[in-house]
């Protein structure tokens, strides 16, 4: 009887997209093969990371504007004042913020 074990490519994370794409190609300039012998995530999911790193980065969304609006009514609450109103944690548009 034989036992076969597969082997797993290493996962390497960064705190944003720049830096992922920062270390992807230092370590490619270094001959390693991404993803071949190291896939590497970012965090951000800018435009840039999906669209012109070779290859591809993958990155996961951070919903930055909902984020904020819930911490800021979590705030609200912590400090005991009563919202009269639901926070809206869909981002605004542009016309919505240049109406007074």
């Amino acid at each position: 009887m034989s036992c076969t074990s597969r082997t797993h490519t290493p996962i390497s994370s960064a705190a944003n997209d720049l830096m992922a794409i920062g270390c992807m190609t230092a370590l490619q300039n270094h001959g390693l093969n991404i993803p071949g012998d190291l896939s590497i995530v970012g965090f951000d999911d800018i435009p840039f990371a999906t669209s012109y790193a070779r290859p591809r980065l993958t990155t996961i969304y951070k919903p930055n504007y909902e984020m904020g609006a819930v911490a800021a009514k979590l705030l609200l609450f912590v400090f005991g004042h009563v919202l009269a109103f639901d926070i809206d944690v869909n981002e605004p548009t542009m016309q919505e913020m240049a109406t007074p």
